[in-house]
């Protein structure tokens, strides 16, 4: 007698996590009184790996192999669930249309496994919500598309399913419709299906454990993600951004922030004293006087309230909400701290509201209040346990204010030493950009020239031909090797580096010329700004 194989095929986002878990919980039951197995993993990672990489003659072995188990197997029935079995997730290599083999691959299981009867279970969802939810999935683990809608543009969306199924020749394949709206969902409308599966369900001893329908994260979470895809932060941020954001919404029992430990070069503190006294020492340079009463007033000394949170409390969850401003900007000066507070909201509409919090605490952090050690111990804790969410959607310019409050206000030296070096290192090139934009030069540079053509403005400071100095990269490792004395001021300042190291600027402009120009001067071959040559 032919055993039968009842085939799931998924695809991606209809609740197949479900009906996988639904079996696996209930093998025993299935083995013992329906004689039926679920097909061993280890085929069927080798089969969709093979799947996924297009290498039909390595599947036909895979096959092979697996029709054989199959016929040795003392069971009558097999069950196997896989929705890569469908291919990858449409997005993830460089075809657009969607599920694209689907036809082959019921042809090659069905020719290969031609000692069983094989029935396939394909589930159909709504587009638009299948949509959101395939875009939802990519945002959780990258951050190629930055939008559904360039998802959807970029992918053969058209009639989508019909698209998807008309190459399949096979009178046992199945079209199910997607359905999450009950305990069971689609793990019902399979078993409606399968009748071994329906049977199992009638079963007094059937386990029906937690079983995750909706496969979207929600919506407050989608936005963050497409912020964290639209920032302009380093890859590696971005990946701990999404890390976190993806392990919330996989376990939102356990939101809350675990403070982290740091690990410190030195002990003890530097208590700040704010705001800063300044003396000017005899024989004070002129020149400078009026430099030093505007450094004098920067600092005001303002009696202001406490608006913000309690200074013990639990700062996870706001990095899983979104920040809502309310009505119009706000027509008001930023005297006051709840009209500097509304101002902030705009500017963060639409990012977490860690991220709010950040930029209200150095909002106090730059005037002299009651508040002032509050708002340290805060800005301290977000950087300490929110920083990954943080580097991977703030903009460029918090970065530089949340350095230059680790200069005025660091725990230690090394923090403030830290804040120092990537305040002065970030503004001096917005500065020297700023004046290149100024001038109507591009960005990403396009110079014929290698060498100095006009005289120096500065006596005494020498210029550089490209190719033929180690001053950009001295200045970047010096800046690193800094950012290493502290570790949760330093990822900061390490992440301004990074930003740096992928952006149009006079570090990459010098070793594009360099490379463009072939220049491979000794001793400064290897003295690429990062220590490394553009790709």
């Amino acid at each position: 007698m032919k055993k039968t194989i009842y085939i799931h095929m998924g695809p991606h986002k209809t609740g197949s996590t479900s009906i996988q878990k639904f079996i696996r919980q209930n093998a025993r039951l299935l083995r013992t009184f329906h004689n039926v197995e679920e097909v061993p993993l280890v085929y069927t990672k080798k089969i969709v790996e093979h799947i996924r990489l297009g290498s039909w003659q390595e599947l036909r072995g895979v096959l092979a192999e697996l029709n054989n188990y199959i016929a040795d197997c003392q069971c009558e029935a097999f069950l196997w669930s896989s929705e890569d079995l469908s291919g990858d997730l449409p997005g993830r290599r460089g075809g657009k249309k969607p599920y694209c083999h689907l036809g082959r691959v019921v042809s090659e299981i069905q020719d290969a496994l031609h000692g069983a009867n094989c029935y396939f279970y394909f589930f159909r969802r709504e587009p638009s919500d299948w949509l959101e939810s395939a875009f939802a999935q990519h945002l959780r683990y990258r951050s190629r598309f930055r939008s559904a809608e360039e998802f959807k543009s970029w992918m053969h969306f058209e009639n989508l399913w019909d698209k998807v199924i008309e190459g399949v020749q096979c009178d046992n394949f199945f079209v199910l419709d997607f359905k999450k709206d009950d305990t069971l969902g689609v793990v019902r409308v399979l078993a409606d299906a399968i009748p071994v599966l329906d049977q199992l369900l009638s079963n007094e001893g059937v386990t029906i454990g937690e079983l995750r329908e909706n496969v979207t994260p929600p919506r407050e979470l989608v936005e963050i993600l497409e912020r964290i895809a639209n920032s302009g932060a380093s890859d590696s941020a971005k990946a701990a951004a999404r890390a976190v954001i993806r392990d919330s919404f996989e376990n939102t029992e356990k939101i809350s922030g675990a403070k982290k430990e740091i690990t410190r070069k030195e002990t003890g503190s530097s208590r700040s004293v704010w705001p800063p006294i300044l003396r000017a020492i005899e024989d004070f340079p002129e020149r400078l006087l009026p430099l030093l009463d505007r450094s004098r007033a920067r600092v005001l000394t303002q009696s202001q309230p406490d608006i913000l949170p309690d200074i013990t409390e639990d700062l996870r969850p706001y990095s899983l909400r979104v920040v809502r401003p309310d009505g119009e900007w706000p027509q008001t000066g930023r005297s006051k701290i709840e009209d500097q507070a509304a101002i902030l909201k705009h500017r963060f509409s639409g990012l977490p509201e860690s991220s709010f919090l950040l930029g209200l605490t150095i909002s106090y952090l730059r005037r002299n209040t009651p508040v002032t050690e509050k708002a340290k111990a805060l800005f301290t804790r977000l950087w300490e346990e929110e920083y990954d969410v943080l580097l991977g959607v703030l903009p460029a310019r918090w970065l530089i204010s949340s350095l230059q409050t680790y200069f005025d206000h660091g725990s230690s030296e090394a923090q403030k030493i830290i804040g120092a070096s990537g305040y002065f290192y970030a503004n001096m090139i917005k500065i020297y950009e700023g004046e290149r934009s100024i001038d109507g030069l591009p960005p990403e540079g396009n110079s014929e020239n290698t060498t100095p053509v006009t005289e120096s403005g500065f006596i005494g400071l020498d210029r550089y031909k490209i190719g033929a100095t180690d001053l950009l990269l001295n200045t970047n490792a010096l800046l690193l090797e800094i950012s290493l004395r502290d570790e949760a001021s330093g990822r900061v300042l390490q992440e301004f580096i990074l930003r740096t190291a992928a952006a149009h600027n006079v570090f990459t402009r010098h070793d594009r010329y360099r490379k463009r120009h072939n220049i491979n001067e000794k001793p400064f071959s290897n003295c690429w700004s990062f220590f490394n040559p553009p790709s």
